[in-house]
C-alpha cells in the first residue's frame, strides 16, 4: 500500500514551501580621527584612536562562512531495477531545507548542478497508482566544487508482501528480518487509518551508506512512518556471527538528513539470530559490523 499524495505532503513539511523543480529532466570601517576645528588652545583629548577593529570578512557581516560565497557542486547519478536495468521516471527529490526534484531519464540517469555544498537527503520514489518498487533514501555529503558521480547505481527493489498490524506484535518481513510493532504508537501517514508494513531486500548495496562492513540493506514500507518507542528487531544469523557479536543498526532521516544510530542487534547464545535496537521509523534500514 503506497499513498504518494501523503509522501508528497511529508516532504513539503521536511522542506518547507520553497520546493522547486529542476529542469534536469534530462566592507572593512575606515579609522575615524577627529581633530579640533575651534581656535581655543586645548588639545581635545577626545581624538578617537578607535580604529575599529571589525575584521569580519563575509558580505553580510557576520563572522560565519557564507555559502553563498562558496564554489557550488554537482550530483549525478543511475536508478536501476532488481534485473540491473535503467529504470525512466523515478521521482529523485534532493532535499536540505528546500528540496528539489527531478525524474530520471531514459537511461535511467539523473543529474543536479549549481548545487549548495552541504549534506542532503537524496529520496527516490516511483509515482502513480501502480507502484513497482520500494522508496529508497541515503543520505549525501558535497563539498565545495565537488562534482560528484555516485560511485554505484541505486539499486530499487520491488515491496515485499504487506502485512496489517492492529495490535502490538512481532511481524515477519521476510529475507530474515521480524520487527515487534505496535500501531498506537504508529505516527501513520495522512489518511491512512492501518499499519501495513513490508521490506524489500535490494539485489546490491547502494551506494552513500553509513558504514564499510555492510551485512545487509532493506527497504522498510510504509515510508517514514515514525515509531515511538522504536521497534526492536530481530535478524536470522545468515552471516555466521559468533554468539554474543553485535552489529550496528542504521537508519536514514528524511527531516535529520542524516543517518540515525538505531542501537545495536546482539547474536543470541545458540548462535541463530541477533535481536535488539530501538528503530525510531521505516525507511532504509541498514544492518553493519560494529565499529566498537
Amino acid at each position: 500500500m503506497r499513498l504518494w499524495m501523503s509522501l508528497s505532503l511529508l516532504a513539503a513539511v521536511a522542506c518547507g514551501d520553497d520546493t522547486a523543480s529542476d529542469s534536469g529532466v534530462p566592507a572593512s570601517d575606515s579609522a575615524s580621527t577627529e581633530t579640533d576645528a575651534d581656535a581655543d588652545t586645548d588639545s581635545d583629548s577626545d581624538a578617537d584612536s578607535d580604529s575599529d577593529a571589525d575584521s569580519d570578512s563575509d558580505a553580510d557581516g557576520d563572522s560565519d562562512t557564507d555559502t553563498d560565497s562558496q564554489e557550488k557542486a554537482t550530483l549525478e547519478g543511475l536508478v536501476v531495477d532488481p534485473e540491473g536495468d535503467p529504470v525512466e521516471g523515478i521521482r529523485v527529490t534532493l532535499c536540505h531545507g528546500a528540496c528539489r526534484y527531478l525524474d530520471t531519464l531514459p537511461d535511467g540517469s539523473f543529474s543536479y548542478s549549481d548545487v549548495d555544498p552541504d549534506f542532503y537527503a537524496l529520496h527516490f520514489t516511483q509515482l502513480g497508482e501502480t507502484v513497482e518498487f520500494a522508496d529508497v533514501l541515503v543520505v549525501v555529503t558535497l563539498e565545495p566544487g565537488e562534482q560528484r558521480v555516485l560511485d554505484a547505481p541505486i539499486p530499487l527493489a520491488r515491496p515485499g508482501t504487506e502485512t496489517v498490524v492492529d495490535t502490538a506484535t512481532e511481524v515477519e518481513l521476510g529475507s530474515g528480518l521480524w520487527l515487534t510493532l505496535d500501531p498506537a504508537q504508529a505516527t501513520l501517514p495522512f489518511g491512512t487509518d492501518e499499519l501495513a508494513v513490508s521490506a524489500a531486500a535490494p539485489h546490491a548495496l547502494p551506494p552513500e551508506l553509513p558504514a564499510e562492513d555492510v551485512l545487509a540493506v532493506y527497504y522498510l514500507e510504509p515510508f517514514l512512518v515514525e515509531l515511538d518507542p522504536g521497534a526492536t528487531l530481530r535478524v536470522d544469523n545468515s552471516w555466521g556471527l559468533e554468539p554474543g557479536e553485535r552489529i550496528d543498526i542504521l537508519t536514514s532521516s528524511y527531516l535529520d538528513y542524516a543517518w540515525l544510530e538505531a542501537g545495536t542487534l546482539t547474536v543470541s547464545a545458540d548462535g541463530s539470530e541477533l535481536s535488539g535496537g530501538s528503530l525510531p521509523l521505516l525507511s532504509t534500514l541498514v544492518l553493519a559490523r560494529s565499529r566498537e
